[in-house]
């Protein structure tokens, strides 16, 4: 297997996981060739095509100089899209358009000759179709990825990422997988949860009550793997409540086997990792397998 279908394997898995095929039942004849299948309640995408559209979307990022990145801008009309775009930006260099009037402060930029765009990429070309209508008729033509519903048109898209964006984890794991190409296209490491994409607000804008609770469970979850992992490795917890982990034995010899299966279905062998690690939230609230070291 070939290091393309591997990532095409591991990432689709990831998107299936978190319903990223399921979309709207009615669909737009631009985003017909992306509907694999229908039922009675959604159109189903090919998430090998959403997967595939990334990594073209991610190879003419990185065609881009490094250090130009920041005249890349990422915008979304929906408030609750604004903290993927704010983490995307980050990670790769770009520059983010954030507020409630991102699309009217880069329409107004863009005129005032304040800024020039090498290219333009949006959480939804429904929701930001004036800031993708805008890039397609100034001076100078820029570029524009979007991510797409099928309910959507891709008139003035250049490169269009086909997935459900009715919630936010599904488009936070989209720009999250971009991301993640972006970086791994670069053979850069990726080790960023998603929980730094999911934004707390919903689509009213409001604190989510579920981001609430679930931010007491992860709370709670650390000292609840504790009495499992300790009889495996040291584990440390900081005054901030993070936890850490290291190899329990002698420096030199190799500990236990501790796989952690994390959103990013990333591997780690604890007993071999030198020092101590510390564990993010997001790999507290995965499963633990452990074994003999080999």
């Amino acid at each position: 297997m070939s290091v393309l279908e591997q990532w095409a394997e591991e990432d689709c898995a990831i998107l299936f996981s978190d319903k990223v095929h399921m979309c709207k039942k009615d669909f737009h004849y631009d985003m017909l060739r992306y509907v694999f299948t229908e039922t009675e309640e959604h159109c189903i995408v090919d998430l090998f095509r959403t997967w595939s559209k990334t990594l073209t979307a991610a190879r003419v990022i990185n065609a881009i100089p490094i250090e130009e990145h920041k005249d890349i801008f990422v915008l979304s009309a929906r408030p609750f899209a604004q903290k993927a775009v704010k983490e995307f930006a980050k990670q790769i260099g770009a520059t983010a358009i954030e507020g409630d009037n991102s699309i009217e402060t880069f329409a107004a930029k863009l005129h005032s000759s304040s800024i020039k765009p090498r290219l333009l990429i949006v959480a939804d070309s429904k929701t930001d179709r004036k800031a993708v209508a805008e890039a397609f008729y100034s001076n100078i033509r820029i570029p524009v990825i979007a991510f797409a519903d099928v309910d959507a048109s891709m008139r003035y898209v250049d490169i269009g990422i086909p997935g459900n964006l009715t919630n936010k984890r599904c488009i936070a794991r989209l720009f999250w997988l971009l991301g993640k190409t972006v970086r791994r296209t670069r053979n850069q490491s990726w080790r960023v949860p998603i929980k730094r994409f999911v934004s707390d607000l919903d689509e009213e804008g409001e604190v989510s009550v579920e981001f609430a609770e679930q931010e007491e469970r992860e709370r709670s979850v650390i000292t609840s793997i504790s009495g499992d992992l300790s009889q495996l490795c040291h584990l440390v917890i900081d005054a901030n409540g993070w936890t850490w982990v290291g190899p329990k034995g002698p420096p030199g010899e190799y500990g236990p086997r501790v796989i952690l299966d994390t959103d990013d279905m990333f591997t780690w062998d604890l007993g071999r990792v030198p020092d101590f690690h510390r564990l993010t939230r997001e790999e507290s609230n995965r499963t633990f397998i452990w074994g003999d070291a080999q």
